[in-house]
């Protein structure tokens, strides 16, 4: 389970972390309460949580530099910009818009879109919408 706020919100993050230590303490300690097929189902959802997380790293770059380039791309700020206007020109606005965006981006709010691609993408898999990388439908889970 990742240790930071944020990833600690995630559903996958909390269902692999609940009680596992209190149900293999209590297995270790002889409680005739917990079976083996409960500690083997818990253990085999932590190895996929594990697997997704892996699994997460490697595209998280991609899809950082995506996200960054939808923001900050010059065609894109251009974009937002209102063509109209006598006193300043569409170069000193994309430069304002430009500013403005980077204001907002910080090293809190990079670390935060960072974590959250890779947490978005480990759910993915653990739900079976995403298998080797790509999507599937909701009626294919994954293997």
């Amino acid at each position: 389970m990742l240790q930071t706020s944020f990833a600690d919100d995630a559903p996958a993050a909390r269902e692999a972390g609940d009680g596992l230590r209190r149900t293999v303490g209590r297995y270790v300690a002889g409680d005739r309460e917990v079976a083996t097929l409960q500690i083997n189902q818990m253990l085999d959802k932590t190895r996929q949580l594990f697997a997704g997380l892996l699994s997460a790293i490697g595209p998280t770059g991609e899809t950082y530099a995506r996200n960054h380039l939808e923001t900050f791309a010059p065609e894109k700020i251009q974009a937002t910009i209102e063509t109209g206007g006598l006193l300043t020109n569409m170069e000193q606005k994309c430069w304002r818009r430009y500013v403005a965006l980077a204001s907002e981006l910080n090293r809190p709010v990079i670390e935060k879109q960072i974590i959250d691609s890779i947490v978005n993408y480990a759910e993915e898999i653990l739900s079976g919408r995403r298998r080797g990388g790509e999507l599937t439908s909701p009626a294919r889970p994954a293997i």
